[in-house]
């Protein structure tokens, strides 16, 4: 039977689920000034490999508000959808620490106030801030059901104020800057990273942090990179895989079919079968559905059935 591996955290996730810093993440976002830890109950879901889902951050503040955060380097139209499924998730667990039976009950039931936001750090030109509505899945009809999501773009010269409230954060953003732009800079990707955090720790920037996990530190930054770089890999490996293929079987068809609607069709199927084996290797990585959904904009339903 194949063995299933848990997906390895980012270095946002890593360093930011913690009581400490995540209030200060919270104070920022909100503009509160809470000097108070206990006031964060971390409700992160860790998820296990297609039993549950696995979010970045999410915590409870002042049991006023329900916050929950994701990361990410390339923008993804679909958040509002994954943020329902959290949230959803985060509520039912919410209301079965008190009473599994609440929601049955006549009296109206009090639920902390749900924020949701992304923090975007790519390579590819993004609004400062932007607002991502659960309503455009619906064609814009927002009369019934609206989640909305903020995306801050946290790359250099963005949302300035937003870092200078939150020390934490900013140092995470100059710490992935310094590793980008020694990469930029030609440098080794080892060497850019194992700089990175030397630069950082002896200007005490995640000092505490960096200090105590460089190894593990570089392994996640190494397999964020390595992931990135896979990513453009596999993507180019299905066009050529699929037009390759499409050619071939759409000159066949096209015999019967007429060569226009052959070749289509043929290009359709075989950029299909590329897409089956990289998400193939993916799952043989230990990678969970969602994040491979996420990654290949594939239906998580059919990667699922693909894994069973």
């Amino acid at each position: 039977m194949q063995k299933i591996y848990k997906y390895k955290d980012t270095l946002f996730r890593n360093y930011l689920n913690d009581k400490n810093r995540l209030l200060s993440v919270c104070n920022a976002l909100l503009g509160t000034d809470s000097k108070d830890p206990n006031e964060i109950e971390i409700n992160t879901l860790e998820g296990i490999f297609f039993s549950q889902v696995k979010n970045d951050l999410s915590c409870i503040f002042r049991d006023h508000f329900m916050i929950i955060i994701e990361h990410q380097s390339s923008v993804n139209e679909n958040m509002p959808i994954r943020m329902l499924a959290y949230v959803n998730e985060l509520y039912k667990r919410y209301l079965g620490k008190y009473d599994q039976g609440a929601v049955y009950r006549e009296k109206l039931l009090r639920l902390p106030k749900p924020r949701f936001f992304v923090f975007y750090n790519g390579s590819k030109r993004e609004d400062e801030v932007r607002i991502q509505s659960l309503s455009d899945a619906f064609g814009g009809d927002d009369s019934y059901l609206q989640l909305k999501v903020k995306l801050l773009n946290i790359n250099e010269s963005n949302n300035v104020e937003l870092l200078e409230r939150c020390t934490y954060l900013n140092h995470y953003c100059i710490f992935v800057n310094r590793v980008k732009a020694n990469i930029e800079a030609n440098v080794g990707k080892k060497e850019a990273i194992l700089e990175a955090i030397d630069y950082c720790i002896n200007n005490d920037v995640m000092t505490d942090y960096l200090s105590s996990k460089k190894d593990e530190v570089f392994d996640m930054i190494d397999f964020e990179f390595n992931l990135d770089e896979a990513k453009k890999v596999w993507r180019e490996e299905a066009r050529e895989e699929g037009l390759e293929q499409g050619i071939e079987q759409g000159i066949e068809q096209g015999i019967e079919q007429g060569i226009e609607q052959g070749i289509a069709q043929g290009i359709a199927q075989g950029m299909e079968r590329g897409a089956m084996d990289i998400i193939s290797r993916l799952l043989n990585s230990g990678f969970s559905a969602e994040k491979i959904a996420e990654l290949t904009d594939y239906p998580v339903a059919k990667i699922e059935a693909m894994a069973r």
